[in-house]
């Protein structure tokens, strides 16, 4: 998440300033890699960059090319496979796809496609043809959701295939590589949504550890308290809203699917109406602080123990956490973890990949790239 912030925010200064940007992005892995399909590298002319496909290695040797990446007029495929790389053992023992491309400020490039998804709260596809029998197809990216569809060179072919794989890369929610339905290109279907945002109820000392963790990860936040004194020492720094009679959710709560409400005054009578007005809302993640017999007596007041299912209490992993910026871990590692489908637990108690890998009937995950010129560089491939 915090990849993409910092994406966006280069991105808009580049543009600004005239400046020549590529973005590699990750749309293939076999084995095990560092990064995964859909991490983003933005490179600028004056040398600034933003996000990361690898460890550093990849970085490195797009880095060394210099000039010739900004250069392009087309997207490059790159293809970094084994666990060897220029003679030095990265230890990922995996095949990487990268595809560089120029950046402008069209609408299907994938900062303008995070940003669409963040100013309406909607979630979209973003399908880049990497592979194909005509090599101008390469590149091509049409952006989409179930109302609407922007197109860069795709051709209409590409396209209409491409709306006919949409709900079936929707329904899964995951990312993935995709031979089209003719069998002549294969297309990274990256599946962008919001950023979760973090609304908290109580402004109190720890809201600051809070906060600094959530920005960490690239999350938002927002303050609400009804106590203004509290709320003071946030404005000018923090989105803030005082809990008054005139309050309502549906002004803050635009995407209440990838919104997580943490409730943590530490003023049991704040943390009743508090709680009952998140639960006047759909929004996907509520937890409170304090002891399970603290939110069960709450529930009960409120009239509402059959909302203990939707409730996380006490809220947080179990880290042992003690000090506020361990809590505050404890409690972004969770939402974080309800958010990407994680279980939470240690991955060393996990068997087999740690990450999940797409594929099943009807679905081709991309491998082969044979229908590409290539050549080698020491142990990187890459097609133009």
């Amino acid at each position: 998440m915090r990849d993409s912030r910092e994406i966006i925010d280069l991105f808009e200064s580049a543009l600004r300033r005239g400046k020549r940007m590529v973005i590699a992005t990750v749309v293939d892995v076999t084995g095990s890699a560092y990064r995964r399909p859909g991490a983003h590298l933005l490179l600028v002319d004056d040398g600034s960059k933003a996000g990361s496909i690898s460890a550093g290695c990849l970085e490195n040797d797009i880095l060394a090319r210099g000039d010739e990446v900004f250069s392009l007029s087309r997207a490059l495929l790159l293809e970094y496979e084994s666990d060897e790389f220029f003679g030095l053992n990265y230890g990922c023992d995996g095949t990487i796809h990268v595809l560089i491309q120029p950046v402008t400020g069209v609408e299907t490039s994938y900062p303008a496609a995070f940003k669409r998804a963040q100013s309406t709260g909607r979630t979209f596809a973003l399908a880049t043809v990497f592979s194909s029998d005509d090599e101008r197809e390469i590149g091509a990216q049409i952006l989409l959701d179930e109302n609407d569809m922007f197109t860069s060179s795709a051709s209409a072919s590409v396209a209409a295939a491409v709306a006919n794989a949409f709900k079936f890369v929707m329904s899964s929610g995951a990312s993935r590589s995709l031979q089209l339905e003719d069998g002549n290109a294969k297309v990274f279907f990256e599946v962008i949504k919001p950023t979760p945002r973090l609304a908290i109820f109580g402004a109190g000392e720890d809201a600051v550890s809070l906060i600094s963790c959530a920005r960490s990860i690239g999350m938002d936040s927002l303050l609400i308290d009804s106590r203004l004194s509290y709320l003071e020492r946030f404005r000018g720094t923090e989105m803030v809203h005082h809990y008054d009679e005139t309050f309502e959710m549906g002004a803050i709560f635009d995407a209440p699917d990838r919104t997580a409400i943490v409730i943590m005054s530490h003023n049991f009578e704040l943390d009743k109406r508090f709680l009952a007005t998140a639960l006047e809302s759909n929004c996907a993640y509520i937890g409170v602080m304090g002891s399970h017999k603290r939110t069960t007596k709450i529930l009960s007041e409120i009239g509402s123990p059959e909302s203990a299912i939707r409730i996380r209490f006490p809220i947080g992993l179990d880290l042992g956490a003690d000090s506020p910026e361990e809590i505050a871990l404890s409690i972004c590692s969770e939402i974080l973890a309800f958010f990407r489908n994680g279980s939470g637990k240690p991955l060393s108690a996990s068997e087999g990949p740690i990450h999940h890998r797409v594929g099943g009937k009807g679905e081709e995950v991309a491998r082969s790239h044979a229908n590409s010129k290539t050549s080698r560089i020491s142990t990187c491939r890459y097609s133009t």
